[in-house]
């Protein structure tokens, strides 16, 4: 019986591992040879090199408030009633097909369906393309590989104590050559420690792009604001008041069970 987990603990390991090389491999052959001037950014490419997916909505959602296509009641956001053209822009159509006509649409929940939609994708598609940005799959995959690594060898390294154990209480030799066979997977461990840290969705050259592009002036008042917003996001002024407060989440909550009141706990 020992023998046989042991087995199929290094089955496990083993395959973890092969993963892990693999989306490393992925990650670090999927990289682009960038131009050496960097490359014009739209606001959209900019917000998402700022923030990501999440600054790319809210920047869209902004531009479309400040046009007078969305308002805001509270924490939701609708369209309004004025007549205008299409939105120039496919990350600001997805924003205003997220809100419904006739329907009062929380903010988050708007923020999160622009978010996920296909032009904040190809947003992401064509910036990892230029070189400017590690793809957001292949990072979750390698997070993802790196857990469970560590999730099968931690496994394996408990199973190799449990057979040591009862090697030493029953004098068991299959028991103790299953110890000495799992144990090693201790070793597993330290490949994530070796590779160093998972890398940051910016790349070098999209670091020198986004760099480039924000000393450059903006075009208008309009452009000027949506800046503000791709860079900073909820926290700026640019962004109107409502519409700020209809996409800030709560802080995490400092209670702890057992404080005494304070001048507000009553």
């Amino acid at each position: 019986m020992w023998i046989g987990l042991a087995i199929g603990a290094w089955v496990l390991v083993g395959a973890s591992v092969l993963g892990w090389v693999s989306a490393r491999l992925h990650l670090y052959l999927s990289y682009a040879v960038p131009a050496e001037q960097p490359p014009e950014l739209d606001v959209y490419a900019y917000a998402f090199l700022c923030g990501g997916r999440r600054r790319t909505a809210q920047t869209a959602l902004t531009a479309l408030h400040r046009t007078g296509r969305l308002t805001t009641a509270g924490s939701r956001v609708l369209r309004t009633t004025k007549t205008a053209p299409p939105p120039a822009h496919p990350v600001e159509a997805s924003a205003l097909a997220a809100c419904p006509p006739g329907r009062r649409v929380k903010g988050l929940r708007a923020e999160r369906r622009t978010k996920r939609s296909a032009p904040v994708r190809r947003i992401a598609d064509d910036l990892a393309r230029r070189g400017l940005l590690v793809h957001p799959r292949l990072l979750v995959r390698l997070d993802n590989w790196n857990a469970a690594l560590i999730i099968t060898v931690s496994s394996s390294a408990i199973f190799g104590c449990v057979a040591s154990i009862a090697w030493d209480e029953r004098h068991s030799g299959p028991a103790g050559r299953a110890a000495l066979i799992v144990a090693p997977t201790l070793l597993g461990l330290a490949l994530p420690a070796l590779a160093g840290k998972l890398p940051t969705a910016l790349t070098p050259a999209g670091e020198r792009a986004l760099a480039a592009h924000r000393d450059r002036p903006p075009d208008g008042h309009l452009a000027k604001a949506l800046r503000q917003v791709a860079t900073e996001g909820v926290t700026t002024t640019a962004m109107p008041a409502g519409l700020r407060s209809a996409l800030r989440r709560m802080p995490p909550s400092d209670y702890q069970p057992g404080d005494p009141a304070g001048l507000g706990g009553l």
